[in-house]
């Protein structure tokens, strides 16, 4: 019967046909299922999987890079490609996203046609510590301002929705960027690409600076800026690695090889400008990026939403409209699988359907009223459990173990104290992260007076060092918490392996991961429940 199905019931399923199945979903889905069973969660992690969920020419990209790294697994292959690596002598960075397996690239000011930026009297080289590549691109002084990049749609995901970014930074002693707006395109192949501006200032700089400017300048600024073409005059945002970016427009890469031209150009102001910082051109998917949702007003007198656009790999689809939603009482269900095999046998309740079921309930009414008052009391959450807080419930109902996870929310202020589920979120996800960086730095101690397990430890300390690059907030805002909180775990796993392989047993250390479980464990009830 549906709803009822027990873990050994899944084993009926080979792993191979389980993996099949989830190797036809994406990454974070995959992650999820394998909390349904022991049978799902080693299917979730097999080769057969993972191999699906990496780029078809993984093998030739990573032969690109001169980092050479090992790996046991397909999925530890994925996680470390998740993160940046370099290709073509330096000149390229390559990843995949951690909860779509889709490619992006950032193009290196090396690897962009920028004119004059070969004249040191215009252009010089110089290396930051703080980019990703060896130089970057200086602009000293210049009157002509126009940066190309240009990349090939095989080279991307098929049938994905791309946007193409221009990382900068800008000078202190910066001049002339923002007098004009830059002239910013993506096109494709030989069809045409919509143009629009952008201005190379902050964006909390923008309004100060045209009030500025029509003080001083009046009309010249408007003939000027009458020459460039109408846009919406976008701004640099900031970006999570310290730098900022500028969309530069978005395109959709299909099944044909096509060339992708972006570009940015400032050259009908005839002003000299300087002191702009160019690391390169990020192409990235925006499949994730949310849309505007819109009602509108149908023919038929229903209004309609929109759910969006997608598409299977051959063709794009959209138009689906909802007329309607049910509401039903799943928690009232939920209660009855759970208290009707305290009542009845399982191999009866799996002859009998809904309507049988409903049968036999109005008869033996007394005795199922009584079974559904002692099931509640010995399964819902006792009266000091309730008294934690409707938030703190809400959420370590999500969790395997209520008990422990009311105790690690309720014990931190900060967590305890949060007005939303959201925000709770986002404190449990802080402790989680400062919880591994202190497990790494256990380890790193441990290390120190143990010298015979030292490799073992150290190794600990790094797996849990990745964890911390996991345990972030933007994952909220962008619906891969919960993948980003799972992966942090097979970093503890991954710590278990190497302590049981080298045959260390500290109890300490035993001690100390089984903290930052519970911890997690809160973390992952937190942004499951955000997400759901």
């Amino acid at each position: 019967m549906e709803g009822l199905m027990e873990d050994d019931e899944f084993k009926i399923l080979p792993e191979g046909c389980v993996s099949t199945i989830l190797s036809f979903t994406s990454p974070q889905d995959a992650c999820k299922s394998s909390l349904v069973s022991t049978i799902f969660q080693s299917a979730a992690d097999s080769d057969i999987v993972w191999e699906r969920f990496l780029p078809v020419d993984y093998e030739d990209i990573v032969s690109k890079s001169n980092v050479r790294f090992k790996f046991s697994s397909k999925k530890e292959l994925f996680l470390h490609l998740c993160n940046s690596l370099l290709i073509d002598g330096g000149r390229m960075s390559f990843r995949i996203e951690r909860s779509s397996g889709k490619k992006s690239f950032i193009l290196s000011a090396g690897d962009l046609q920028i004119t004059w930026s070969n004249d040191p009297l215009y252009w010089h080289w110089a290396s930051l510590p703080e980019s990703r590549f060896s130089e970057v691109a200086v602009l000293r002084t210049v009157s002509w301002l126009e940066i190309v990049g240009k990349i090939k749609t095989q080279m991307l995901s098929p049938n994905t929705k791309y946007g193409a970014y221009l990382i900068l930074k800008i000078s202190e002693r910066s001049y002339g960027l923002d007098s004009m707006p830059s002239e910013i395109s993506v096109e494709v192949g030989n069809s045409q690409g919509s143009t629009t501006t952008a201005y190379l200032r902050l964006a909390r700089e923008h309004a100060r600076k045209q009030q500025m400017e029509r003080l001083f300048y009046g009309n010249r600024m408007e003939m000027l800026k009458s020459r460039v073409v109408e846009g919406d005059g976008r701004a640099p945002s900031e970006r999570d690695d310290g730098w900022l970016e500028i969309e530069l427009g978005e395109f959709f890469s299909g099944e044909n090889d096509e060339e992708v031209k972006m570009s940015l150009m400032e050259v009908k102001g005839h002003h000299l400008k300087g002191g702009l910082i160019i690391e390169g051109i990020e192409v990235r998917s925006r499949t994730h990026e949310q849309e505007e949702i819109v009602l509108q007003e149908r023919e038929d007198g229903w209004i309609e939403i929109g759910i969006g656009s997608f598409c299977n790999g051959e063709h794009l689809k959209g138009g689906l409209i909802v007329e309607g939603i049910e509401l039903r009482p799943k928690t009232l269900m939920k209660v009855r699988s759970q208290f009707l095999p305290h009542v009845f046998p399982t191999e009866a309740l799996h002859s009998l359907d809904d309507h049988e079921l409903t049968t036999m309930g109005s008869k033996n009414l007394p005795s199922i009223f009584a079974t559904i008052v002692f099931f509640l009391l010995l399964n819902l959450p006792s009266q000091t459990q309730a008294t934690v807080g409707a938030l703190v419930s809400k959420v370590c109902m999500q969790s395997d173990s209520y008990k422990s996870c009311v105790q690690m929310l309720i014990s931190h202020p900060q967590t305890s104290a949060a007005h939303t589920v959201k925000q709770m979120a986002q404190n449990a996800l802080v402790l989680a992260k400062k919880d591994a960086i202190a497990t790494s730095n256990f380890f790193t101690g441990l290390a120190s007076t143990i010298p015979e397990s030292k490799p073992a430890l150290l190794q600990c300390a790094a797996y849990f060092k990745e964890a911390v690059m996991f345990l972030n907030l933007k994952g909220l805002e962008e619906g891969s918490a919960s993948l980003d909180v799972h992966y942090a775990l097979d970093q503890a796993g991954s710590c278990e392996t190497a302590l049981s392989s080298a045959r260390v047993h500290v109890a300490s250390a035993t001690d100390r991961i089984q903290k930052w479980k519970n911890v997690f464990s809160a973390a992952y009830a937190a942004v499951v429940t955000v997400e759901n």
